[in-house]
């Protein structure tokens, strides 16, 4: 035993002449394959098959059962033979290594594939590709097989943008609205708000404006119609009008200004006119933007037809350091990223940009066309990500129609109001 792991001088045998064979290097540490003894010649008796058997030259053992390292002579006859076990000693002590590192790199793969994280899961963040299904659906719904049933093999989410994407292209929209702020979210309609009628033609920017704007004292009444470029303004005010003297001209056509219509046209989130690619940039963009999360689709009765009604919240999303969190103000960036100016289209969205949404969109599943939707504003987040309590709650109801032209301006005193859905 050599306690300091110093080499020691070799003893020439007294009956040989010659001098001990001692492996010059310790198996590496970590890598056991035990200390290989060489064996004594053993005479073999060939068994019933006339075989005879090999001795194991060099048994590998484990650290509890090695074999301690003992001086051996080698006689000069067997010094072939002993450099060939050097050479098969060496060839083992390579493929062990070569052994741990396969056992390793084994390891390493089943790790990747089968560890925590499945291939099968989404973690690149990524959406599912958006797939329009408004063909499927309309055609159930003419067949009269647009059931409770089949609503459940429907992808809620295609359907919502299916609608969405259809509703910006057409070329005129009205849309009726009645608006109206409340001091907590469910709160009652007060006795001020505001009904108001747009027809719009994008392709030639004609317009009709009708606005009711209501008080405790009564209703005004605007009617506002024109062009790009030419607008008029009219009022019927139940305080200065007279049997004879219904209508007072206004000169204040900046309540007309197309612009100022602009907030008014469709329904403060979507638009009109656009083209099929257009449309799919426009709705493609809000999808990304992962600001509108369709809770649920189902069908409701209206006059005779089932409906889709689509839930839906819009949730503020981060943005940047400057725009912490962008909640309406997505509707905007949806529709610049078209290409198109905002202010000479004319688009605007409605509500403060920050702040969120709670939507009910009712789709006819025949069209595929929106019919009524009923918005609730939701609190903005500040740069922490928190509500911010709001003082007031914008609620808007809109009713939806797609004539072939823009509706003629008439002065009539009679107020507006919706023609099939609910007002408030």
């Amino acid at each position: 035993m050599n306690p300091d792991n110093t080499q020691q001088p070799a003893q020439t045998d007294p009956n040989t002449g010659t001098q001990p064979v001692v492996p010059s290097q310790p198996t590496p540490q970590g890598l056991n394959f035990g200390s290989p003894s060489i064996p004594q010649p053993t005479t073999f008796t060939p068994d019933a098959m006339g075989q005879t058997p090999q001795p194991s030259v060099f048994p590998v053992t484990d650290a509890a059962t090695s074999i301690p390292q003992t001086t051996v002579p080698i006689v000069s006859a067997n010094t072939a033979s002993l450099k060939s076990r050097r050479v098969s000693t060496r060839r083992m002590f390579i493929a062990g290594i070569a052994l741990v590192l396969l056992i390793g790199g084994v390891g390493l793969v089943f790790t990747l594939t089968h560890g925590k994280k499945s291939p099968q899961t989404n973690t690149s963040g990524k959406l599912p590709a958006l797939i329009y299904n408004d063909a499927q659906i309309e055609k159930l719904a003419q067949n009269k097989q647009l059931t409770v049933s089949a609503l459940t093999t429907i992808n809620k989410t295609n359907a919502f943008y299916s609608a969405f994407r259809l509703a910006a292209q057409r070329p005129v929209v009205q849309t009726n609205w009645d608006v109206y702020n409340t001091a907590s979210q469910a709160g009652a309609r007060p006795a001020e708000y505001t009904i108001s009628v747009m027809s719009v033609d994008y392709q030639s920017k004609e317009y009709t404006y009708y606005r009711d704007d209501y008080t405790s004292a009564g209703a005004t009444l605007s009617r506002c119609a024109g062009g790009p470029t030419v607008t008029y303004h009219n009022v019927f005010d139940p305080v200065r009008s007279t049997a004879t003297t219904k209508w007072w001209p206004n000169g204040d056509t900046v309540s007309c200004a197309f612009a100022a219509a602009s907030a008014r046209m469709t329904d403060g989130m979507n638009t009109g006119g656009l083209s099929s690619q257009q449309s799919d940039t426009f709705v493609h963009s809000l999808y990304a933007s992962k600001a509108l999360k369709v809770n649920s689709v189902s069908l409701v009765p209206h006059t005779g037809t089932e409906y889709l009604q689509f839930d839906v919240n819009l949730i503020p999303q981060r943005k940047t350091a400057a725009v912490p969190y962008s909640g309406m103000q997505n509707f905007m960036d949806a529709f610049k990223a078209t290409g198109l100016n905002p202010s000479t289209y004319p688009y605007t969205n409605f509500g403060a940009g920050g702040e969120g949404m709670h939507l009910q969109y009712y789709v006819n599943p025949t069209t595929m066309l929106p019919a009524y939707s009923v918005a609730v504003s939701t609190p903005a987040l500040d740069a922490q990500g928190k509500q911010v309590q709001p003082t007031s709650w914008s609620h808007r109801y809109v009713e939806y129609s797609y004539p072939s032209a823009v509706m003629q301006d008439v002065l009539d005193p009679t107020p507006q109001t919706f023609s099939s859905w609910p007002d408030h």
